[in-house]
């Protein structure tokens, strides 16, 4: 099983899409987007992302987008937010 497959049982065991992503250089935080022909390619997709450099305190330096594409290799780690 892929690592965005077990993402997505996961957030839906939660009952929440609601997720944030860590990678090597920022994490995001946003609704992941559940399309069958996305998973199969390993593309993460989430919506309405809020991006922000990892290690930078107290900067105003989140970005927000409408959607962002990650590819699942680049996730290191991941929380489904309630």
């Amino acid at each position: 099983m892929s690592k965005l497959r077990k993402i997505i049982e996961i957030a839906e065991m939660t009952g929440s899409d609601e997720i944030e992503v860590w990678t090597d250089s920022f994490k995001v935080m946003g609704t992941l987007f559940k399309d069958s022909e996305r998973i199969e390619k390993g593309i993460v997709s989430i919506k309405n992302p809020i991006i922000s450099p990892l290690l930078i305190e107290n900067e105003c330096t989140d970005s927000a987008y409408d959607w962002l594409n990650l590819f699942e290799d680049q996730i290191i780690a991941f929380t489904i937010v309630k």
